[in-house]
């Protein structure tokens, strides 16, 4: 016996616990009301958990990451050791768990030592404990070493603890087999793995065939102790292929390896790498015939995890105590279904054989989907809302909520102006439920971004006609909150009328060509992408304001003043005519150059007084003598057109132009609130390419030295 030099406590302990992996030992003082953990190498104190009353007993749960603590009150309490002691007192050993299957009398090896005679010397132990961390019962079976020579027992479930003197005193009397194994594990326990495997190397030289497996089962598990991962592996499987009386052995060493390197993978946060290995080792070792392998954490949370992250617990057949929440970042997210995608995968087969496996899964997807949905709601950024949708749909989730996500998910592109990606998504919402409206309007949303206006009036009208017709009253209460754009249609054009009504009978549109009188104009205006976006952008309310801007701007028209040449274009001569396509003649090549002029400046509609009237028709010809001036006050610009005045000119050649001679020259000055002086090649006057020359200070010098009449 060795006794450590310091007290642990003041008083009596009163209860003493050894972690599993033998790092770490917990005792309780019966007057101090606390539990101290001490590191079993430096036998220094590493943590201490306070009580309210005297602490009873202590028991640690299998994987050391949990202890519960029986108090004098009544009560027990049970501690996360985790977030107490450094996560190296957690490393996964397989020598600190030498667990092997229950049926121990039918197990090749200890029948080898009934055959030797040495069943005193390798003596296996099996018993069963409560665990109080999941109320379930876990049978534990440990190998029990002891020398024959020496009366010292080496258990390996407290090997941290073994006198390593004393097992080099047994070899010293009697070099057994036994004693030889001893040693090592021994040393494996202090972590000389070096000196253990040649210990073992030792072993192999002094023992039979039947011998020799077992040894090298032992020296797999050194090499997996020692970090050699893939040697021990591999060690194992040749192990298995050289001597197949000791599969049965190897299979349950190999499971305990690919759950532990399983696990190492979960504590690094490499899902995908875990599940395949927890999948490796149940195959191995199925739980029914270990029942330590019925409790598998495929996904779990950690305090080193920043947000939260899906957490999944098989715990054996009973899968009642899954739960799920959902992850903070895309990151996170798109693990999540990586992960799920990668258990139903490895699991398919048991998956369709058991029902209520099958049953669960589904309502862990469901469960899932909502949360991902919820989490989708609440995010901060629309690329983060993008993505919890897009996972959740990866999951397969039922129609009607598979639709919800698809519009939800449409919104959120939407936001990010990917136009094309959230019509796909309002689309695949509307396929599956043709009769929720608010697909519709997701997709009229979608298709307004992409300016395709007429297919949004359409979608928006779709919305309306199914809130309209729909059986639920409370959906159709929704239509309120609605403008059915034929209203809209009605609102631009009762706007338009008025405009029409205070500009000339006729203008020609500077885009064809052609003239147009008010019906047409209306036809034109109708069909142009700009009276459909009005249309489509009005869904929940009219805004006059923003009508009657854009209707006006639509509707702005250029005048032309200009002195008659001898054969000017009339009416007739352009009815049915684009004005480009006619043959060329001094006055079209003017009346060209002045609609290609307007139409430059972004001016839709041109008149000119030789074409847009019909003298024909007394009534329309004095109406638009009497409208002339009108016209030309409400006009966007006035052009101006100085025939007989070249460019070369100097200035003061407007008094002296023809143009100052007519009739119609001074209410053509003076109405207009912009007007622009053009020589005869159509340059602006004295190079001024302001945007009115009545803001000219040389330009209306020469009109007042012209007419007389002040500016201003």
């Amino acid at each position: 016996m060795s006794e450590w030099p310091d007290y642990p406590h003041v008083d009596s302990i009163s209860a003493l616990c050894l972690s599993n992996n033998g790092k770490f030992i917990i005792s309780a003082s019966s007057s101090e009301c606390s539990v101290k953990i001490w590191d079993v190498h430096t036998r220094s104190e590493i943590g201490s958990l306070k009580h309210t009353s005297e602490v009873l007993d202590v028991e640690i749960s299998p994987d050391d990451g949990h202890l519960v603590c029986g108090v004098k009150d009544g009560k027990f309490s049970v501690w996360n050791l985790r977030r107490v002691l450094p996560m190296s007192y957690f490393f996964h050993s397989l020598t600190a768990f030498p667990t092997f299957p229950s049926d121990s009398d039918s197990h090749p090896i200890v029948s080898l030592l009934h055959r030797s005679g040495t069943r005193h010397d390798l003596i296996y132990r099996i018993f069963e404990r409560h665990d109080a961390v999941n109320g379930s019962r876990v049978v534990y079976t440990t190998i029990l070493l002891t020398g024959p020579s020496s009366g010292y027992a080496c258990d390996n479930a407290l090997g941290r603890l073994t006198m390593h003197k004393r097992v080099i005193k047994s070899l010293s009397v009697k070099p057994s087999l036994v004693a030889i194994l001893a040693k090592s594990v021994a040393q494996s326990n202090q972590e000389l793995y070096d000196a253990a495997i040649e210990t073992l190397n030792v072993a192999l030289e002094n023992c039979d065939q039947e011998e020799e497996d077992f040894v090298n089962v032992i020296k797999a598990i050194t090499f997996f102790d020692a970090g050699l991962r893939d040697d021990a592996i591999r060690h194992v499987n040749d192990l298995v292929v050289r001597s197949p009386d000791v599969k049965h052995l190897c299979a349950f060493v190999q499971a305990k390896m690919y759950s532990l390197l399983a696990a190492d993978a979960m504590e690094s946060r490499d899902f995908i790498r875990a599940i395949p290995l927890f999948a490796q080792a149940r195959h191995l070792c199925p739980s029914g015939q270990y029942p330590e392998m019925d409790t598998v954490s495929l996904v779990r949370h950690s305090s080193k995890l920043s947000g939260r992250t899906v957490v999944i617990f098989f715990k054996g057949h009973n899968l009642s105590g899954i739960s799920a929440r959902p992850a903070a970042s895309a990151k996170r997210t798109q693990q999540v279904l990586d992960t799920l995608r990668e258990m139903e995968s490895v699991f398919r087969d048991e998956i369709k054989l058991r029902s209520e496996l099958s049953g669960w899964l589904a309502g862990f997807k469901s469960r899932c989907v909502e949360m991902l949905e919820s989490q989708g709601d609440g995010a901060m950024h629309y690329d983060d809302a993008i993505t919890q949708y897009t996972v959740a749909l990866a999951i397969n989730p039922t129609p009607l909520l598979a639709a919800t996500l698809f519009m939800k998910r449409s919104k959120a592109r939407a936001a990010l102006s990917l136009w094309d990606d959230a019509l796909k998504d309002a689309e695949e919402a509307i396929k599956l439920n043709p009769s929720f409206p608010l697909g519709y309007e997701r997709k009229h949303t979608a298709l307004h971004g992409l300016e395709r206006y007429g297919d949004a009036i359409n979608a928006l009208t779709t919305m309306i006609s199914i809130l309209e017709s729909s059986p639920d009253p409370e959906i159709r209460l929704l239509r309120g909150n609605y403008i059915n754009p034929s209203d809209t249609k009605n609102a631009v054009l009762e706007v338009f009328r008025k405009f029409v009504d205070n500009s000339p009978f006729r203008l020609i549109d500077t885009r064809s060509g052609r003239l147009c009188d008010a019906e047409k104009r209306r036809k034109i205006f109708k069909e142009d992408p700009i009276f459909k976006e009005l249309v489509s952008s009005m869904t929940t309310q009219l805004h006059l304001e923003r009508i009657n801007t854009v209707t006006r701007q639509y509707f702005q028209y250029v005048m032309l003043s200009h002195r008659w040449e001898a054969k000017e274009l009339e009416l007739a001569d352009v009815l049915d005519n684009s004005i480009y396509e006619l043959n060329t003649s001094p006055a079209l090549t003017k009346l060209q150059r002045f609609c290609r002029l307007a139409r430059d400046a972004k001016f839709r509609w041109a008149w000119s007084d030789t074409c847009c009237i019909n003298r024909d028709k007394d009534v329309e010809f004095a109406k638009s003598i009497n409208s002339m001036f009108h016209w030309y006050r409400c006009s966007a610009a006035t052009i101006v057109y100085l025939t007989g005045v070249p460019p070369q000119m100097i200035p003061g050649a407007l008094k002296e132009s023809v143009w100052m001679t007519r009739g119609w020259t001074l209410q053509e000055l003076l109405a207009p609130p912009v007007i622009r002086f053009y020589y005869e090649d159509w340059t602006p006057y004295l190079n001024n390419t302001s945007h009115n020359h009545k803001e000219s200070v040389d330009i209306m010098q020469e009109l007042e030295d012209a007419t007389g009449v002040t500016a201003g």
